[in-house]
């Protein structure tokens, strides 16, 4: 459910739109933001790797996070790093380049690698019970895009017989739920709430959220990309012809989608709505704001020309990497 690396899909733009009975739930209401300073700190590595070869991609909100280190294009390696220091985790039995895809709040984290056959493959981990891999059906082509939520729901995208489809796995079962999803475009799974909620976006065909069996389609004609969902809240960014590209949030309760000040992409949001994204267009400064209230740009290290947000953790520290040479993992709290 935490916000993940870039989506790269392209769906349809939202409006207002008034929502089924099926989505009434109310979020949690954000604090009122006490004054603080924005700071800045890079991401290390173990002694003697070079940080850039490092990417955080999920937090557990109690100050560990989660992410891997690629040496090379043709492998990953999964790290945590745990009380500010990265901790090479033991490979996944049978698997090879399992990468972090999410990780919940209870330090689960959703993965996908590759086995002996050199086929796809999604697993979890848990620092109490190890690996535990997702059977997927027969024929089943795992996608890029997988979620885990605080209760332990994975949910992951899937190609099998010409179509996509997504699989849920309820905590602790074995079977997964198959997720058919609407119309002739290409929804590509981005994110999974608390509440069983999923979200899906791409293809150039309406965003959708599914609960119970329900979807719900956002209306609209102009291209979309959904990039995060937390407690009834989704956040993305519009494109409108070339220039500008504009960050948007729906709110799941209401169905009112708003703009945030400035805001150019909306690449992650907590349970809190705080979002995290960048500033006036899809590449600029890297931002924060609560709803659509914009606190601050993001400050950058020393030689950083520039920053993109990729994870907000619910603790309310932001994750993403500053464009040095080459670019570095780096993470914003504000104190």
């Amino acid at each position: 459910m935490r916000s993940k690396e870039t989506i790269r899909s392209v769906g349809t733009v939202l409006a207002a739109v008034a929502l089924t009975a099926g989505l009434t739930g109310t979020a949690v209401a954000a604090p009122a933001d006490a004054p603080c300073t924005w700071q800045v700190t890079p991401v290390a590595g173990p002694p003697g790797i070079p940080a850039s070869e490092f990417t955080v991609t999920g937090s557990n909100a109690q100050g560990g996070y989660s992410g891997y280190r690629r040496a090379n294009v043709d492998d990953a390696e999964f790290f945590r790093w745990v009380n500010g220091f990265a901790v090479r985790q033991p490979a996944a039995p049978g698997v090879t380049g399992a990468q972090p895809v999410d990780e919940n709040n209870g330090g689960t984290v959703v993965l996908r690698g590759k086995d002996a056959q050199g086929e796809r493959v999604l697993l979890t981990h848990s620092p109490a019970d190890g690996y535990r891999v997702l059977p997927l059906p027969a024929g089943a082509k795992l996608q890029e895009s997988a979620a885990v939520n605080d209760g332990g729901d994975v949910v992951a995208a899937i190609w099998q017989n010409g179509k996509d489809f997504v699989l849920l796995w309820r905590a602790g079962a074995s079977t997964p739920e198959v997720i058919t999803p609407p119309g002739t475009g290409v929804p590509i799974l981005v994110d999974i709430d608390e509440d069983g909620t999923v979200l899906l976006s791409g293809g150039r065909s309406n965003v959708h959220v599914w609960r119970a069996g329900v979807f719900t389609a956002m209306p609209g004609s102009t291209d979309a990309m959904a990039r995060s969902l937390n407690n009834g809240r989704v956040v993305g960014l519009r494109f409108n012809g070339q220039n500008p590209i504009t960050a948007w949030q729906w709110e799941l309760s209401t169905g009112v989608v708003s703009q945030p000040l400035r805001g150019g992409a909306a690449n992650g949001i907590n349970r809190l709505n705080l979002i995290g994204g960048q500033l006036d267009n899809l590449d600029g400064p890297p931002a924060v704001w609560r709803g659509t209230r914009l606190l601050a740009e993001l400050p950058l290290p020393p030689g950083a020309t520039g920053g993109r947000v990729n994870v907000v953790g619910d603790d309310g520290v932001v994750h993403g990497k500053a464009s040095t040479q080459p670019s570095i993992p780096v993470r914003w709290h504000c104190s």
